[in-house]
């Protein structure tokens, strides 16, 4: 099986640490033109001096988040307020009511500029592409200082990088940030990386799913965290349009038997008719490949006038990744999406020939 391209990362080397770092405050100026280049690779001990020495952070999640991207946001807030910093989380428009509790604490309730003036530290979050930057966020598309993320696609593209493609959810690196800084763990912190993890993992049953996952899982319900309460709501509880748009989406179903494939179709006059809400419309790639038989799951969801948005789960066979890469998107092995504008028909082409190619 072909491997996943990681794109490349300058390293920083310890001792060349403080003299690069300490006066790595974000400004627009200085983070564009570094941003030219490829992002400076940071260690965990390195990624905790930058936030040492740095403040007035503000953080980005990407569009349509997800457990992930809201949890692993709010936690590093918390981290970097009890360090004395001035931490925000920038709005994210595309956030569904039920992310919203766990992060919205700590958006701003003024303009940001107000509170930073022209100068602030841009960190992103989960957040792999400048394209998949929370509606809002285009401004800080090219001043992004640092990334925290566990995508292998990462695309390089801020000034310093603190990736772990080994980690099953980027909430696992904020998790091991917090360690390495010596803080204490506290419900606060732990309930907002339960829910990263436990998303990112399908309640740690998909394969990114590792020990050190676990591990982590045991250290945050020490806490004392209502963990049931999240998989109760992400993971037991269905709406009543949520199960009639399953209806309709496994009805019109198409399968691949040359690939294994399964296809799913969500378009806006469905949506309509079903009165499904955002969050309805989460993880049925997943629903896909629990169809006994099923290697790939593929959805396209009608995002606007002949432009599908496709998500992709797989299984040991084939890379889902890859098979995005190939069509300007990217993820995991395991998940991944892409966006196609065209006709459907052309989009279901473009993904079986991917497919084809990565799989046969």
């Amino acid at each position: 099986m072909k491997k996943t391209t990681i794109h490349p990362v300058r390293n920083l080397t310890d001792s060349n640490l403080p003299s690069q770092l300490e006066t790595a405050s974000a400004t627009a100026s200085s983070s564009t033109s570094s941003n030219a280049e490829a992002a400076v690779a940071l260690s965990l001990s390195q990624t905790s001096h930058y936030l040492k020495n740095n403040d007035n952070y503000l953080i980005i999640t990407h569009k349509n988040p997800d457990g992930d991207t809201c949890g692993s946001a709010a936690a590093l807030c918390v981290v970097l307020r009890r360090m004395g910093k001035s931490a925000y989380i920038l709005p994210n428009e595309t956030a569904t009511q039920r992310y919203l509790p766990y992060f919205e604490p700590y958006t701003p309730k003024q303009d940001i500029s107000d509170l930073f003036a022209d100068q602030c530290t841009v960190v992103t979050v989960d957040v792999a592409d400048t394209s998949l930057l929370s509606l809002g966020a285009e401004p800080y598309a090219k001043i992004v200082d640092l990334c925290i993320d566990h995508h292998p696609s990462n695309r390089s593209y801020s000034k310093y990088l603190l990736l772990d493609s080994d980690a099953a959810a980027t909430g696992e690196i904020i998790l091991d940030i917090i360690r390495d800084l010596g803080m204490e763990l506290d419900r606060e912190l732990a309930l907002p990386l339960y829910l990263a993890i436990s998303t990112d993992t399908g309640c740690f049953r998909f394969s990114n799913t590792t020990s050190r996952t676990f591990r982590a899982a045991a250290e945050l319900v020490e806490t004392g965290i209502e963990f049931v309460d999240i998989n109760t709501e992400f993971f037991d509880t269905k709406s009543k349009a949520r199960l009639l748009l399953e209806q309709k989406v496994i009805e019109g179903i198409k399968y691949y038997d040359k690939t294994n494939t399964a296809l799913a179709f969500i378009t806006k006059n469905l949506i309509s008719e079903t009165g499904a809400k955002e969050e309805d419309i989460e993880n049925f790639s997943s629903l896909l490949r629990s169809i006994e038989g099923v290697e790939i799951g593929a959805v396209f969801r009608e995002i606007g006038e002949n432009k599908w948005k496709i998500s992709l789960r797989t299984g040991s066979g084939a890379s889902a990744s890859l098979i995005c890469s190939a069509l300007g998107g990217g993820g995991h092995e395991r998940a991944a999406g892409c966006t196609y504008e065209g006709s459907l028909q052309n989009a279901v082409n473009a993904v079986i020939e991917a497919i084809e190619a990565e799989y046969l």
